[in-house]
């Protein structure tokens, strides 16, 4: 459907980013197995305020990033 590049990201190693609401929430919560942010995709022109043309492509794009990980998740019975 859509090209964009995804990087993967390990937070937690060597040890929790400051401030950041992904390692917050994964500490804060007992039991809490996994633990994500969800990062759009602008390479750096517009940042997070994206043109109304990028709105739609990048909800459909997250919106299948999100299904692929918990597909996957379901699949390899993570506890």
């Amino acid at each position: 459907m859509y090209t964009s590049i995804l990087e993967l990201r390990a937070v937690l190693i060597p040890d929790p980013s400051s401030g950041a609401s992904e390692d917050y929430g994964y500490a804060s919560t007992p039991g809490a197995t996994y633990s994500y942010t969800v990062e759009l995709r602008d390479t750096g022109e517009y940042g997070f305020l994206l043109p109304a043309d990028q709105i739609i492509p990048t909800g459909e794009e997250s919106y299948n990033g999100v299904v692929a990980m918990m597909d996957w998740i379901t699949a390899n019975d993570y506890e």
